[in-house]
């Protein structure tokens, strides 16, 4: 079943909302990106994608269990989109 751009937009709006509550200082590049997610007009899959890749490269160093479990979540968000936008 493909994952519209209404399920993909709200499911990433979920992590990056744990993103902008934990990892401020430990990833403050990859703020600007999750804000962007909320403030966008743009309603593509690819866009979503593209900010995905932005927020997972700047999450390299947010640590701990939720960090581990956020990005897990949003690797699998963004293979299923590839999946769906290929």
């Amino acid at each position: 079943m493909a994952l519209s751009y209404g399920e993909a937009e709200k499911r990433l709006k979920e992590l990056c909302s744990v993103i902008l509550k934990d990892a401020r200082t430990a990833a403050p590049m990859a703020i600007g990106y999750a804000e962007n997610v909320f403030r966008t007009t743009i309603q593509t899959n690819h866009y979503l994608e593209v900010q995905m890749l932005y927020i997972l490269t700047n999450l390299e160093s947010w640590r701990g269990d939720l960090a581990r479990e956020t990005k897990r979540r949003l690797r699998e968000l963004f293979v299923e989109l590839q999946g769906e936008t290929r």
